[in-house]
């Protein structure tokens, strides 16, 4: 028999169960509702955020795409810079842009254009700052030589054995001798102080004068047509029919290379003809004579002066090092005054990689180079000394020299100095001249002129002097036997310790020093000039920053 079952009622809620689901419900939708709520007003925070964040990266992303094209650095600092840009307007000028922050919270980052007037391009900052990301490269030159304080017998043909014979000075014959000195191994240079020749005088009371001369020497062994010392010969420093020791003293050459030759010679000046000179007929070498007056000269290899040649050695001193610096990259960090900003960096990098400097020159003369504005401070990059540049004067790039051009405006100059040129003399006594002026400071300044003269015999001489006074110069270096066409050269000048290196025609020729002496008037300026017919190719220069 089966049983029969029966389903049981279902147990409904009770009354405290159904008061605690409703308060839970009520709690969740009351969290609810106030996330939303928070949420709601949460949202127009972070979008006003964001919206400023953008305006900060638009900003610096403006900034950094006019520093990657920067081709120079005017102004650098650590919440400012100034560059100068590649010509946009086709004005035949390139364009100088700057960026400035005051340092004051709530100030704006402005940007200027060609010295406009500046515009915010970003407000309320609170923070800015440019970090520079630099490359140094580092070029070993010779130093400045260590000369000899007393001067050495380099050059004596006095014992060599042989029959003496007169050279008698007259209004066309003439007589020389080439001066090839005898340097020790480790000598780099050497400086002709004096000469000693033998003279007397074939008469009594007599009138004439000589004129003793050191030359280089040309390609056809003859003196050359460059003047390097010159001295007057008169009667009274002759005995009559006695040959005598005589000297020449020697104070207007510089150092010459080790391998460098020299010519005297004397030469009739005036009166009657009755001074000679002693010579050897054999056994030696280097004598020159000349029977028209200069015009020819024929060389002995076996005939000699009785002379003595005197000098100070210079043996190599310490290298020194020249540094260049050039901006690789520039980070830019910028924060907002908004206390919940981050703070943003982002990056240039320089493509043209610009060299760091306190100002530069330069001109090819492809142009007048008086309408130049490269760093865009409308002011002209150079200027002419007296009257106005003739651009007649320009043709294919070459300058022919007729009047003073110097770089303008007027700089101190406190800073490392490098200038290169390529110049020439183009006929025969012509001088092309550069002239540096640097470190002016406390009422002193340097003085350095490097003229490049054409000889007139196919051979240039380079000389480089050192002013010592308004109207006064010292010999620091001598280069013979230049060629003829456009020589290439570069100094480097360390106002700081008043040295300059000499670099011509790819050659170093050594360092000097120069001493700085009281300034007359204000020549704050580099410049080239010229005596007769001269010639410029370019002309650059470099003023690096003063370090600190």
């Amino acid at each position: 028999m089966s049983r029969r079952t029966h389903p049981q009622p279902r147990r409904g809620f009770t009354l405290i169960e159904m008061v605690i689901a409703t308060l839970i419900t009520s709690l969740i939708m009351g969290a609810v509702v106030s996330t939303i709520a928070l949420s709601a007003r949460a949202l127009p925070q972070n979008s006003l955020r964001e919206t400023r964040q953008m305006g900060v990266r638009s900003a610096l992303n403006e900034l950094v795409a006019d520093l990657e094209s920067a081709i120079s650095v005017v102004e650098r600092g650590g919440a400012a810079i100034a560059f100068t840009v590649a010509d946009r307007d086709a004005d035949g000028k390139p364009e100088r842009i700057r960026y400035s922050w005051s340092g004051t919270t709530g100030d704006p980052l402005l940007r200027s254009y060609n010295g406009g007037a500046a515009e915010p391009v970003l407000t309320d900052l609170s923070a800015l700052r440019f970090s520079y990301e630099t490359e140094v490269t580092t070029e070993t030159h010779m130093g400045v030589g260590i000369e000899d304080l007393a001067s050495s017998l380099l050059m004596d043909t006095s014992g060599i054995s042989a029959t003496n014979q007169n050279w008698r000075i007259k209004a066309n014959d003439w007589v020389g001798q080439h001066l090839t000195p005898t340097l020790p191994g480790d000598a780099i240079g050497w400086r002709p102080t004096s000469v000693d020749y033998r003279g007397r005088l074939n008469g009594l009371l007599s009138s004439a004068n000589a004129t003793l001369q050191i030359r280089g020497i040309s390609p056809t062994m003859s003196p050359s047509g460059a003047v390097l010392a010159s001295r007057n010969l008169p009667p009274s420093d002759l005995l009559a029919m006695t040959y005598l020791w005589r000297t020449m003293p020697i104070s207007t050459i510089g150092v010459l290379s080790s391998t460098d030759t020299l010519s005297f010679s004397a030469r009739y000046a005036s009166g009657s003809e009755h001074i000679e000179l002693e010579f050897g007929d054999s056994n030696g070498s280097g004598r020159q004579s000349t029977t028209n007056a200069g015009s020819s000269w024929s060389y002995s290899g076996s005939r000699f002066l009785r002379m003595r040649l005197y000098g100070k050695i210079t043996r190599r001193g310490p290298d020194r090092s020249w540094e260049r610096e050039f901006i690789r990259g520039i980070t830019i960090h910028a924060r907002t005054t908004d206390p919940t900003a981050p703070l943003i960096s982002t990056r240039a990098a320089l493509l043209n990689t610009p060299q760091v400097l306190n100002t530069r020159w330069d001109t090819d003369f492809s142009k007048d180079p008086t309408t130049l504005d490269q760093d865009r401070d409308e002011t002209a990059d150079f200027a002419v000394r007296s009257g106005s540049f003739q651009t007649a004067t320009l043709s294919a790039g070459i300058w022919r020299i007729d009047r003073a051009l110097i770089t303008n405006p007027e700089n101190a100059m406190l800073g490392r100095i490098c200038v290169e040129t390529s110049i020439r003399g183009v006929t025969s006594g012509s001088e092309a001249i550069l002239e540096i002026n640097p470190d002016w400071t406390g009422g002193a300044r340097g003085g350095l002129i490097l003229t490049i003269r054409n000889d007139g015999d196919g051979t240039q001489t380079a000389q480089l002097n050192a002013r010592t006074g308004p109207a006064s110069t010292e010999p620091l270096a001598t280069v013979v036997g230049l060629p003829t066409g456009f020589i290439d050269v570069r100094l480097l000048v360390s106002p700081t310790d008043d040295v300059v290196n000499l670099r011509i025609a790819g050659t170093d020729r050594g360092s000097f020093r120069y001493t700085p002496y009281a300034a007359g008037t204000s020549e704050k300026w580099i410049g080239l000039r010229a005596t007769g017919s001269a010639e410029a190719d370019f002309l650059r220069v470099r003023v690096h920053e003063v370090l600190p």
